[in-house]
């Protein structure tokens, strides 16, 4: 899908969760979720799982200084 639509915040975020959390690649994860967040879309920014995730995701690739942001959203 983000080959199609690369601004799709709602496929980046979903994307994202699988690759952290069922593939657990926190490196491919916190990326996309993040983009996802950042994209402003409504479905995303409202399920507390994304944030949660990227939260956790950014701090285990060592991006500790982004890690407030989204974890206390």
């Amino acid at each position: 899908m983000l080959e199609i639509d690369p601004d799709n915040g709602y496929a980046a975020a979903h994307l994202g969760f699988v690759k952290y959390v069922y593939e657990r690649d926190a490196a491919g994860g916190a990326p996309l979720l993040v983009q996802g967040l950042n994209s402003g879309d409504d479905r995303v920014t409202r399920d507390n799982r994304f944030y949660s995730k990227a939260g956790d995701a950014l701090y285990r690739v060592g991006q500790k200084e982004q890690v407030l942001s989204y974890i206390f959203m």
